[in-house]
Protein backbone atom coordinates (compact mmCIF):
# COMPACT_ATOMS: atom_id res chain seq x y z
CA UNK A 1 0.00 0.00 0.00
CA UNK A 2 1.21 3.55 -1.06
CA UNK A 3 2.39 6.11 1.83
CA UNK A 4 0.70 8.40 1.29
CA UNK A 5 3.30 11.33 1.18
CA UNK A 6 4.20 9.78 -1.91
CA UNK A 7 1.47 10.73 -4.19
CA UNK A 8 1.82 14.62 -2.28
CA UNK A 9 5.53 14.51 -3.17
CA UNK A 10 5.27 13.30 -6.91
CA UNK A 11 3.14 16.38 -6.94
CA UNK A 12 5.12 18.80 -5.69
CA UNK A 13 8.37 17.66 -7.22
CA UNK A 14 7.28 17.26 -10.47
CA UNK A 15 6.60 20.79 -10.12
CA UNK A 16 9.78 21.89 -8.65
CA UNK A 17 11.47 23.08 -11.58
CA UNK A 18 8.33 25.80 -12.18
CA UNK A 19 8.93 27.35 -8.86
CA UNK A 20 10.33 30.17 -10.89
CA UNK A 21 9.28 30.70 -14.40
CA UNK A 22 11.43 29.82 -17.30
CA UNK A 23 13.50 32.63 -18.93
CA UNK A 24 11.18 32.54 -22.08
CA UNK A 25 8.01 33.48 -20.18
CA UNK A 26 9.87 35.60 -17.33
CA UNK A 27 9.69 39.55 -17.29
CA UNK A 28 13.93 40.11 -17.52
CA UNK A 29 14.24 43.54 -15.70
CA UNK A 30 17.98 43.44 -15.61
CA UNK A 31 20.41 41.56 -18.02
CA UNK A 32 24.47 41.73 -17.03
CA UNK A 33 26.27 40.58 -20.44
CA UNK A 34 29.71 39.32 -18.89
CA UNK A 35 32.43 40.41 -21.27
CA UNK A 36 35.63 39.63 -19.26
CA UNK A 37 37.10 36.87 -18.02
CA UNK A 38 39.15 38.55 -15.16
CA UNK A 39 37.47 38.44 -11.86
CA UNK A 40 37.31 42.17 -10.77
CA UNK A 41 35.26 43.62 -8.60
CA UNK A 42 31.95 46.32 -9.63
CA UNK A 43 33.29 49.78 -9.18
CA UNK A 44 29.85 51.64 -7.81
CA UNK A 45 26.98 48.38 -6.36
CA UNK A 46 24.78 51.25 -6.35
CA UNK A 47 24.16 52.71 -10.38
CA UNK A 48 22.83 49.42 -11.20
CA UNK A 49 25.12 49.26 -14.02
CA UNK A 50 27.84 46.01 -14.17
CA UNK A 51 31.13 47.92 -14.35
CA UNK A 52 34.82 47.46 -13.13
CA UNK A 53 38.17 49.52 -13.05
CA UNK A 54 38.51 48.32 -16.52
CA UNK A 55 35.40 49.52 -17.92
CA UNK A 56 34.06 45.66 -18.05
CA UNK A 57 31.24 43.47 -16.90
CA UNK A 58 33.02 40.41 -14.74
CA UNK A 59 30.85 37.55 -13.43
CA UNK A 60 31.82 39.13 -9.94
CA UNK A 61 30.49 42.39 -10.98
CA UNK A 62 27.61 41.15 -12.24
CA UNK A 63 26.54 38.75 -8.90
CA UNK A 64 27.47 42.39 -6.76
CA UNK A 65 24.82 43.97 -8.47
CA UNK A 66 22.41 41.64 -8.58
CA UNK A 67 22.65 41.56 -4.71
CA UNK A 68 22.45 45.17 -4.71
CA UNK A 69 19.08 45.86 -6.90
CA UNK A 70 16.36 46.71 -5.43
CA UNK A 71 13.70 46.99 -8.28
CA UNK A 72 11.46 44.29 -9.27
CA UNK A 73 11.71 41.49 -11.55
CA UNK A 74 13.93 39.10 -12.71
CA UNK A 75 17.81 39.07 -13.52
CA UNK A 76 19.96 37.68 -15.67
CA UNK A 77 23.65 36.76 -16.36
CA UNK A 78 24.95 35.60 -19.38
CA UNK A 79 28.44 34.03 -20.17
CA UNK A 80 30.16 33.81 -23.15
CA UNK A 81 32.43 30.46 -23.50
CA UNK A 82 35.43 30.81 -21.47
CA UNK A 83 37.22 29.69 -17.64
CA UNK A 84 36.24 32.18 -15.37
CA UNK A 85 38.61 31.89 -12.86
CA UNK A 86 38.51 33.79 -9.72
CA UNK A 87 41.52 34.93 -7.76
CA UNK A 88 40.22 37.00 -5.15
CA UNK A 89 41.11 35.18 -1.94
CA UNK A 90 39.13 35.50 1.35
CA UNK A 91 39.37 38.56 3.11
CA UNK A 92 37.27 40.55 5.68
CA UNK A 93 33.96 39.37 6.39
CA UNK A 94 34.01 36.93 2.91
CA UNK A 95 31.84 38.63 0.98
CA UNK A 96 30.61 38.79 -2.58
CA UNK A 97 33.63 40.86 -3.35
CA UNK A 98 36.21 38.09 -2.20
CA UNK A 99 36.62 34.41 -2.37
CA UNK A 100 33.33 32.54 -3.91
CA UNK A 101 31.06 34.20 -5.34
CA UNK A 102 27.53 35.18 -3.03
CA UNK A 103 24.07 35.69 -4.07
CA UNK A 104 22.70 37.23 -1.13
CA UNK A 105 18.92 37.45 -0.36
CA UNK A 106 16.73 39.60 -2.44
CA UNK A 107 16.40 43.26 -2.07
CA UNK A 108 13.63 43.06 -4.63
CA UNK A 109 9.98 41.65 -5.15
CA UNK A 110 10.01 38.33 -7.65
CA UNK A 111 13.84 38.39 -8.48
CA UNK A 112 14.96 35.09 -10.17
CA UNK A 113 18.20 34.78 -11.05
CA UNK A 114 19.39 33.08 -14.10
CA UNK A 115 22.77 32.64 -14.34
CA UNK A 116 23.46 31.10 -17.96
CA UNK A 117 26.33 29.65 -19.22
CA UNK A 118 27.18 28.77 -23.28
CA UNK A 119 27.18 25.17 -22.77
CA UNK A 120 29.26 23.35 -20.07
CA UNK A 121 31.70 22.37 -22.30
CA UNK A 122 32.54 26.16 -23.27
CA UNK A 123 31.91 28.55 -20.34
CA UNK A 124 33.46 26.80 -16.73
CA UNK A 125 33.41 28.73 -13.27
CA UNK A 126 37.14 27.58 -11.49
CA UNK A 127 37.21 28.42 -8.17
CA UNK A 128 40.88 27.88 -7.96
CA UNK A 129 40.98 26.06 -4.84
CA UNK A 130 40.17 29.57 -2.85
CA UNK A 131 36.49 29.22 -1.31
CA UNK A 132 33.49 27.16 -2.30
CA UNK A 133 32.21 28.87 -5.81
CA UNK A 134 28.91 29.47 -5.85
CA UNK A 135 26.58 30.46 -2.71
CA UNK A 136 22.79 30.94 -3.06
CA UNK A 137 21.57 32.34 0.31
CA UNK A 138 18.35 32.05 1.84
CA UNK A 139 15.34 34.27 0.23
CA UNK A 140 17.20 33.68 -3.07
CA UNK A 141 15.34 31.63 -6.06
CA UNK A 142 18.13 31.11 -8.78
CA UNK A 143 18.58 29.02 -12.18
CA UNK A 144 21.89 27.64 -12.88
CA UNK A 145 22.13 26.68 -16.51
CA UNK A 146 24.30 25.31 -18.93
CA UNK A 147 28.10 25.99 -17.57
CA UNK A 148 30.82 23.96 -15.40
CA UNK A 149 31.33 24.13 -12.08
CA UNK A 150 35.16 22.92 -10.60
CA UNK A 151 37.80 23.58 -8.00
CA UNK A 152 35.71 24.56 -5.22
CA UNK A 153 37.51 23.93 -2.55
CA UNK A 154 35.02 24.80 1.13
CA UNK A 155 37.40 24.93 4.21
CA UNK A 156 36.25 23.44 7.37
CA UNK A 157 33.29 23.31 9.01
CA UNK A 158 31.68 24.47 5.81
CA UNK A 159 29.57 22.70 3.06
CA UNK A 160 28.92 23.19 -0.77
CA UNK A 161 32.47 23.19 -2.07
CA UNK A 162 31.06 23.48 -5.56
CA UNK A 163 27.29 24.79 -4.78
CA UNK A 164 25.77 25.56 -1.54
CA UNK A 165 21.63 26.45 -1.74
CA UNK A 166 20.34 27.78 1.86
CA UNK A 167 17.69 29.37 -1.26
CA UNK A 168 14.27 29.06 -1.05
CA UNK A 169 14.43 27.46 -4.96
CA UNK A 170 17.04 26.61 -7.08
CA UNK A 171 17.28 24.39 -10.24
CA UNK A 172 20.69 23.62 -11.89
CA UNK A 173 20.11 22.43 -15.54
CA UNK A 174 22.39 21.26 -18.16
CA UNK A 175 25.41 21.69 -15.78
CA UNK A 176 28.82 20.04 -14.85
CA UNK A 177 29.95 20.04 -11.08
CA UNK A 178 33.37 18.40 -10.92
CA UNK A 179 36.57 18.45 -8.80
CA UNK A 180 35.03 20.15 -6.00
CA UNK A 181 35.98 19.81 -1.97
CA UNK A 182 34.24 20.09 1.33
CA UNK A 183 35.49 19.51 4.63
CA UNK A 184 31.91 19.08 5.90
CA UNK A 185 29.18 17.95 3.38
CA UNK A 186 28.83 18.04 -0.19
CA UNK A 187 32.14 17.81 -2.41
CA UNK A 188 30.15 18.80 -5.41
CA UNK A 189 26.52 20.48 -4.04
CA UNK A 190 25.03 20.87 -0.42
CA UNK A 191 21.29 21.51 -0.02
CA UNK A 192 21.13 23.71 3.52
CA UNK A 193 17.59 24.80 3.11
CA UNK A 194 14.56 25.15 0.60
CA UNK A 195 14.12 23.36 -2.43
CA UNK A 196 16.53 22.31 -5.30
CA UNK A 197 16.12 20.51 -8.34
CA UNK A 198 19.02 18.84 -10.69
CA UNK A 199 18.24 18.20 -14.24
CA UNK A 200 20.13 16.53 -16.95
CA UNK A 201 23.53 17.45 -15.18
CA UNK A 202 26.90 15.56 -14.47
CA UNK A 203 28.03 15.59 -10.64
CA UNK A 204 31.38 14.02 -10.73
CA UNK A 205 34.86 13.81 -9.22
CA UNK A 206 34.06 15.76 -5.73
CA UNK A 207 34.84 14.93 -2.52
CA UNK A 208 33.21 15.39 0.71
CA UNK A 209 33.41 13.84 4.16
CA UNK A 210 29.50 13.01 3.93
CA UNK A 211 27.72 12.98 0.23
CA UNK A 212 31.00 13.26 -2.16
CA UNK A 213 28.51 14.21 -4.86
CA UNK A 214 25.36 15.87 -3.15
CA UNK A 215 24.24 16.39 0.38
CA UNK A 216 20.79 17.31 1.56
CA UNK A 217 20.43 18.47 5.29
CA UNK A 218 17.35 17.92 7.52
CA UNK A 219 16.29 21.39 6.95
CA UNK A 220 15.94 21.12 3.18
CA UNK A 221 12.75 20.32 1.90
CA UNK A 222 12.04 18.77 -1.25
CA UNK A 223 14.92 17.49 -4.02
CA UNK A 224 14.57 16.73 -7.29
CA UNK A 225 16.70 14.80 -9.11
CA UNK A 226 16.42 13.29 -12.92
CA UNK A 227 18.11 12.39 -16.26
CA UNK A 228 21.46 13.42 -14.15
CA UNK A 229 24.73 11.25 -13.17
CA UNK A 230 26.64 10.91 -10.00
CA UNK A 231 30.06 9.25 -10.78
CA UNK A 232 33.19 8.96 -9.32
CA UNK A 233 32.77 10.92 -6.01
CA UNK A 234 34.30 9.77 -2.54
CA UNK A 235 33.24 10.65 0.67
CA UNK A 236 33.12 9.33 4.56
CA UNK A 237 29.64 8.42 4.36
CA UNK A 238 27.41 8.46 0.84
CA UNK A 239 30.15 8.57 -1.53
CA UNK A 240 27.40 10.06 -4.40
CA UNK A 241 24.67 10.79 -2.20
CA UNK A 242 23.91 11.65 1.32
CA UNK A 243 19.89 12.41 2.02
CA UNK A 244 18.76 13.64 4.65
CA UNK A 245 15.68 15.99 3.08
CA UNK A 246 11.76 15.96 3.62
CA UNK A 247 11.22 14.33 0.11
CA UNK A 248 13.94 13.36 -2.73
CA UNK A 249 13.13 11.95 -5.89
CA UNK A 250 15.59 10.14 -8.27
CA UNK A 251 14.55 9.76 -11.41
CA UNK A 252 15.93 8.65 -15.16
CA UNK A 253 19.25 8.99 -13.40
CA UNK A 254 22.90 6.96 -12.85
CA UNK A 255 24.65 6.50 -9.44
CA UNK A 256 27.80 4.86 -10.50
CA UNK A 257 31.67 4.76 -9.67
CA UNK A 258 31.16 6.34 -6.38
CA UNK A 259 33.30 5.77 -2.91
CA UNK A 260 32.71 5.66 0.53
CA UNK A 261 35.09 4.59 3.06
CA UNK A 262 31.82 3.89 5.51
CA UNK A 263 28.43 3.40 4.51
CA UNK A 264 26.90 3.87 1.16
CA UNK A 265 29.55 3.51 -1.51
CA UNK A 266 25.91 5.03 -4.09
CA UNK A 267 23.65 6.52 -1.81
CA UNK A 268 22.92 6.81 2.08
CA UNK A 269 20.02 7.87 3.46
CA UNK A 270 19.16 8.98 7.00
CA UNK A 271 16.89 12.05 7.58
CA UNK A 272 13.56 11.84 10.23
CA UNK A 273 11.09 8.97 10.03
CA UNK A 274 8.25 10.17 7.75
CA UNK A 275 10.98 11.33 5.50
CA UNK A 276 10.71 9.33 2.29
CA UNK A 277 13.46 9.15 -0.90
CA UNK A 278 12.45 8.05 -4.35
CA UNK A 279 14.39 5.65 -6.57
CA UNK A 280 12.70 5.50 -9.86
CA UNK A 281 14.00 4.07 -13.06
CA UNK A 282 17.23 4.69 -12.17
CA UNK A 283 20.65 3.21 -12.52
CA UNK A 284 22.64 2.18 -9.30
CA UNK A 285 26.02 0.54 -10.54
CA UNK A 286 29.60 -0.04 -9.72
CA UNK A 287 30.04 1.85 -6.18
CA UNK A 288 31.62 0.82 -3.17
CA UNK A 289 31.62 0.81 0.51
CA UNK A 290 34.27 0.51 3.14
CA UNK A 291 36.40 1.76 0.19
CA UNK A 292 39.55 2.60 2.45
CA UNK A 293 39.74 -1.23 3.59
CA UNK A 294 40.56 -0.87 7.09
CA UNK A 295 37.60 -3.56 7.93
CA UNK A 296 36.41 -1.37 10.97
CA UNK A 297 32.95 -1.29 9.21
CA UNK A 298 30.88 0.02 6.15
CA UNK A 299 28.34 -1.65 3.93
CA UNK A 300 25.97 -0.86 1.44
CA UNK A 301 28.12 -0.66 -1.53
CA UNK A 302 24.92 0.71 -3.31
CA UNK A 303 22.30 1.89 -0.96
CA UNK A 304 22.58 2.21 2.63
CA UNK A 305 19.47 3.11 4.20
CA UNK A 306 19.86 3.61 7.82
CA UNK A 307 16.72 1.86 9.80
CA UNK A 308 14.25 4.43 11.58
CA UNK A 309 15.20 6.95 9.43
CA UNK A 310 14.06 7.74 5.91
CA UNK A 311 11.87 5.54 4.00
CA UNK A 312 12.83 4.64 0.75
CA UNK A 313 11.00 3.72 -2.06
CA UNK A 314 12.34 1.63 -5.32
CA UNK A 315 10.91 1.07 -8.34
CA UNK A 316 11.63 0.25 -12.07
CA UNK A 317 15.15 0.15 -10.68
CA UNK A 318 18.49 -1.65 -11.37
CA UNK A 319 21.01 -1.97 -8.35
CA UNK A 320 23.76 -4.43 -9.03
CA UNK A 321 27.54 -4.99 -9.21
CA UNK A 322 28.26 -2.85 -5.95
CA UNK A 323 30.45 -4.05 -3.60
CA UNK A 324 32.38 -3.44 -0.14
CA UNK A 325 35.51 -3.69 0.19
CA UNK A 326 36.15 -3.26 -3.40
CA UNK A 327 35.54 -7.20 -3.79
CA UNK A 328 32.23 -8.67 -1.89
CA UNK A 329 28.75 -8.11 -3.52
CA UNK A 330 26.64 -5.48 -1.35
CA UNK A 331 23.69 -3.69 -3.60
CA UNK A 332 21.91 -2.78 -0.42
CA UNK A 333 21.41 -2.66 3.02
CA UNK A 334 18.32 -2.04 4.78
CA UNK A 335 14.99 -1.82 4.31
CA UNK A 336 13.72 -1.07 0.62
CA UNK A 337 10.48 -0.53 -0.15
CA UNK A 338 9.76 -1.73 -3.37
CA UNK A 339 7.59 -1.46 -6.08
CA UNK A 340 6.90 -2.31 -9.78
CA UNK A 341 9.56 -4.32 -11.04
CA UNK A 342 13.55 -4.05 -9.58
CA UNK A 343 16.41 -6.21 -10.15
CA UNK A 344 20.09 -6.50 -7.92
CA UNK A 345 22.79 -8.44 -8.52
CA UNK A 346 22.59 -9.58 -4.94
CA UNK A 347 19.65 -9.32 -2.47
CA UNK A 348 22.01 -10.35 0.68
CA UNK A 349 21.45 -7.35 3.25
CA UNK A 350 18.45 -6.16 1.57
CA UNK A 351 15.00 -6.61 3.36
CA UNK A 352 12.43 -6.10 0.68
CA UNK A 353 9.08 -7.66 1.85
CA UNK A 354 7.00 -7.50 -1.87
CA UNK A 355 9.01 -10.84 -3.38
CA UNK A 356 7.09 -9.84 -7.21
CA UNK A 357 9.09 -6.75 -6.66
CA UNK A 358 12.25 -7.88 -7.01
CA UNK A 359 14.26 -9.90 -8.93
CA UNK A 360 18.29 -10.71 -10.31
CA UNK A 361 20.11 -9.51 -12.85
CA UNK A 362 23.14 -10.81 -14.44
CA UNK A 363 26.19 -8.45 -13.42
CA UNK A 364 27.57 -9.16 -16.93
CA UNK A 365 24.32 -7.82 -18.77
CA UNK A 366 25.04 -4.05 -18.38
CA UNK A 367 27.78 -2.35 -20.01
CA UNK A 368 30.24 -0.01 -18.47
CA UNK A 369 29.53 2.98 -17.78
CA UNK A 370 30.17 5.49 -21.28
CA UNK A 371 28.87 8.21 -23.49
CA UNK A 372 25.64 6.00 -24.83
CA UNK A 373 24.38 9.08 -26.24
CA UNK A 374 22.38 11.89 -24.54
CA UNK A 375 24.08 14.83 -22.54
CA UNK A 376 25.09 12.26 -19.43
CA UNK A 377 26.70 9.20 -18.93
CA UNK A 378 24.53 5.66 -19.36
CA UNK A 379 25.00 1.74 -18.37
CA UNK A 380 23.39 0.40 -21.38
CA UNK A 381 21.80 -2.96 -21.26
CA UNK A 382 23.39 -5.69 -23.37
CA UNK A 383 21.23 -8.16 -25.55
CA UNK A 384 20.05 -10.65 -23.17
CA UNK A 385 19.59 -8.55 -19.72
CA UNK A 386 16.99 -8.95 -17.60
CA UNK A 387 16.06 -5.51 -17.34
CA UNK A 388 15.32 -5.19 -20.92
CA UNK A 389 11.47 -5.23 -20.87
CA UNK A 390 11.73 -6.07 -17.05
CA UNK A 391 8.62 -4.14 -15.35
CA UNK A 392 5.45 -5.18 -14.74
CA UNK A 393 2.58 -4.44 -16.99
CA UNK A 394 0.48 -2.75 -13.92
CA UNK A 395 3.15 -0.63 -13.24
CA UNK A 396 3.25 2.53 -15.70
CA UNK A 397 6.54 4.06 -16.41
CA UNK A 398 7.93 6.83 -15.32
CA UNK A 399 8.12 9.55 -17.96
CA UNK A 400 8.49 8.93 -21.83
CA UNK A 401 12.13 8.94 -22.42
CA UNK A 402 15.01 7.45 -20.81
CA UNK A 403 18.29 9.25 -18.99
CA UNK A 404 19.51 10.15 -22.20
CA UNK A 405 16.59 11.87 -23.70
CA UNK A 406 15.91 8.72 -25.84
CA UNK A 407 11.80 7.79 -25.78
CA UNK A 408 10.50 4.58 -23.45
CA UNK A 409 8.62 2.08 -25.79
CA UNK A 410 5.35 2.71 -26.39
CA UNK A 411 2.72 -0.34 -25.86
CA UNK A 412 5.26 -2.38 -24.27
CA UNK A 413 7.04 -2.71 -21.06
CA UNK A 414 9.53 -0.62 -20.02
CA UNK A 415 13.08 -1.64 -19.11
CA UNK A 416 14.28 -1.21 -15.66
CA UNK A 417 16.88 1.25 -14.51
CA UNK A 418 18.11 4.39 -16.52
CA UNK A 419 18.43 2.66 -19.75
CA UNK A 420 15.78 1.74 -22.06
CA UNK A 421 17.54 -0.76 -24.21
CA UNK A 422 17.71 -0.72 -28.96
CA UNK A 423 16.04 3.12 -27.95
CA UNK A 424 17.19 6.19 -30.31
CA UNK A 425 18.48 8.89 -29.17
CA UNK A 426 17.09 12.19 -30.76
CA UNK A 427 19.37 14.05 -33.08
CA UNK A 428 18.65 17.11 -30.49
CA UNK A 429 19.88 15.35 -27.82
CA UNK A 430 22.84 14.63 -29.39
CA UNK A 431 23.62 18.23 -30.61
CA UNK A 432 22.69 19.62 -27.08
CA UNK A 433 25.32 17.42 -25.53
CA UNK A 434 27.97 19.76 -25.72
CA UNK A 435 30.72 17.68 -25.41
CA UNK A 436 31.19 17.75 -22.05
CA UNK A 437 30.82 13.82 -20.95
CA UNK A 438 32.27 12.76 -24.20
Amino acid sequence: MNHPLIAIARLLLLSLSALAPSLAEAQVTATYQVNTIADLIDSNINDNVCNTSANNCSLRAALMQTNARVAAGNIEILLPPGIYLLTRPISGANGADSGGLNLTAALGANQVVYLIGAGAANTIIDGNQLDGVLQIDAGRDAFVQRLTIRNGNRLSPNSGGGILSRARGVTVTECVIELNRAAASGGGIAQELGALSIQRSSIRSNIALNGGGFYSALAASFTSIFDSVFHHNQSNNGGGLFVDSTVTRLLNSTVSNNVADTNGGGILSRGLAGSTMLIESSSVIDNDADHDRDQLGGTGGGIHELTGGIRVDVRNSLIARNTYLGFFDDDCVGLLIAFGRNLFGTLEGCAIGDTAARGLVAPDSIGPLLNNGGPTLTHALLLGSAAINGTLDSVPCFGITDQRGAPRVAGLRCDVGAYEFGSIVPIVELIFKDGFEQ
